[in-house]
């Protein structure tokens, strides 16, 4: 689902009717000199807010909306639309509706910012939730580095380009309602804290430079796959419960010989780690082994941990998401 959208609009396509109405009920930030004299001022965002829904409006020389879809959609955030232009136009709706005013309705004189794309999984409680958080704490390696707040896991949590996040969304679903930002019963709250969540964020930098095609013609499967190859650096999604598993899945990969070596590497992880085994073989072995590896399953949290841990086993399936309350009220 998409669960942050970013949408700009140059302010010369409003009309000066809609700009007008903004002006009257935007608050301003005004820079005073020592004599009173106004030597800038700036419109505040302006929070559009009704009932427990939320979304940020501004504009300055252009227009910026931003939001929580979702939110708009539902009367939560925990499950909603894959389907960016349906969560354009329910955004662009309800400004409209909120402030009495037309906004353009076609996509592609809009610039998109930023997309936050979620996936959600179900396991058996919180603490097992807890227990993946905890494993995915270490699960950094070249140019991503982990970061930890509370109990939120983050991936380049500042990169303008891509950033990923974990966390269990009941507590936070706990804390929405206790704010007054969710209205959500006790039954549905209780089966949230079963779920943990994985939050991709397609920055601004992605979307100037390094988008395929314009952002209004990203489909559902687009995003879905964007999303799991992302995490799938970090989570290996094939379920290995035995060595021997390891070992045959190699062998089904590459050569028996090859298989044998990268198999030893992972042997040595286990029992001396990462680095001592890095340490120990030539540069380009040490790749190629880590790479028949992840091949299999294994993922950098295996690399740091040097074994594989019960969320391992369990299984974090990337593609075995939850998509409704139907499926973790009933599952």
């Amino acid at each position: 689902m998409i669960d942050w959208l970013t949408l700009k609009l140059y302010g010369s396509l409003l009309s000066p009717e809609v700009r007008a109405k903004f002006t009257q009920r935007q608050d301003k930030i005004v820079r005073l000199s020592p004599e009173g004299e106004i030597i800038w001022e700036i419109p505040a965002r302006t929070s559009i807010r009704s009932d427990s829904h939320q979304i940020t409006v501004r504009l300055a020389s252009d227009l910026e909306i931003k939001g929580s879809p979702a939110r708009v959609m539902h009367s939560d955030n925990v499950f909603g639309s894959s389907d960016i232009l349906e969560c354009f136009h329910a955004m662009r709706k309800y400004v409209a509706n909120q402030l009495e005013i037309i906004l353009p309705a076609n996509p592609e004189i809009w610039q998109c910012k930023v997309v936050d794309i979620t996936e959600n999984y179900m396991l058996d409680s919180l603490i097992e939730v807890k227990q993946a958080l905890n494993y995915l704490r270490h699960a950094e390696g070249w140019r991503y580095q982990v970061q930890t707040k509370a109990e939120t896991i983050y991936w380049s949590k500042t990169s303008r380009l891509r950033a990923g996040k974990a966390y269990a969304k009941g507590p936070h679903l706990e804390y929405q309602k206790k704010k007054g930002q969710v209205e959500i019963s006790d039954e549905y709250l209780q089966a949230a804290l079963k779920l943990l969540r994985l939050e991709l964020r397609l920055g601004f930098q992605f979307w100037r430079e390094r988008s395929e095609k314009p952002w209004y013609k990203y489909t559902s499967d687009d995003f879905k796959q964007m999303h799991h190859d992302y995490f799938s650096q970090f989570i290996g999604d094939i379920e290995l419960t035995e060595n021997d598993d390891i070992l045959e899945k190699l062998k089904n990969i590459t050569t028996e010989g090859q298989a044998f070596s990268a198999y030893r590497t992972w042997k040595l992880i286990r029992t001396d780690g990462m680095e001592s085994a890095r340490a120990l073989m030539t540069k380009s072995t040490w790749y190629r082994h880590k790479y028949l590896l992840n091949q299999v399953g294994m993922s950098w949290a295996d690399f740091q941990e040097g074994n594989t841990v019960p969320f391992r086993r369990k299984t974090i399936c990337l593609d075995n998401t939850v998509s409704s309350w139907n499926e973790v009220l009933f599952k």
